[in-house]
């Protein structure tokens, strides 16, 4: 069961909102992944439950799962990383600020790089 992962719809305009609020949230740094690799996901969802703890009610860390971007999810995304090119598949997170601080390409993902980039999302 994936407890800090929003799976976004394959609606475009749904997915535009939930993807853009996630963002929005200013409290979380937040890792997108692009591609329909469960994997990649379910360690990305056991490493944001890493964030909870030291006298946290919920975790600082959230994980977004794209399946299959939509033109309009894609524009969204182009808007949100500021000039950072957008993986076809892999996995992105932005800090508290909304800045992307790391960009994983699909042979990189491992359970290590995917908390070195929440760390990285911390900093």
């Amino acid at each position: 069961m994936l407890k800090y992962t929003l799976i976004l719809p394959p609606e475009d305009d749904l997915a535009v909102r939930l993807l853009q609020d996630a963002v929005d949230t200013l409290d979380v740094i937040l890792l997108i992944v692009i591609g329909r690799d469960e994997q990649w996901v379910n360690w990305a969802d056991q490493l944001a439950a890493r964030g909870q703890g030291s006298g946290l009610v919920t975790s600082f860390r959230r994980v977004v799962w794209i399946r299959q971007p939509g033109t309009l999810v894609t524009e969204c995304l182009a808007k949100c990383l500021n000039g950072h090119v957008q993986p076809g598949r892999g996995v992105m997170v932005l800090n508290f600020h909304d800045r992307v601080c790391a960009v994983l390409q699909p042979e990189e993902i491992r359970p290590l790089t995917l908390e070195e980039a929440f760390i990285k999302g911390s900093l």
